[in-house]
């Protein structure tokens, strides 16, 4: 798979363009296009591709998962809470 045209093809469409072709895509091979993106790209490129991927098509729950996993763990990542509070302020109720 050339990983590179995959995360082209999520960084340079539109949100409307990505939800058309990932149910287009589901109907196809019966999985979505976050299993695809899962199963064929690696390490740091696919965990930011995933990222993208779930800002575009699910921006609150992807924002959901990033405070939980600042919040996970032994202690709080006390540089990622913070950011992800007042880069995402807007989009929160």
């Amino acid at each position: 798979t050339n990983e590179a045209k995959m995360a082209k093809i999520v960084v340079l469409s539109p949100p409307k363009y990505l939800k058309l072709l990932n149910s287009i895509y589901a109907d196809i091979y019966g999985y979505t296009l976050f299993k695809a993106f899962e199963e064929e790209m690696g390490s740091i490129a696919g965990e930011a591709s995933l990222f993208t991927l779930g800002m575009k098509l699910k921006p609150y729950e992807t924002i959901a998962k990033l405070i939980k996993k600042a919040c996970a763990g032994f202690g709080t990542d006390e540089l990622l809470l913070p950011c992800c509070i007042i880069r995402y302020q807007d989009l929160m109720p």
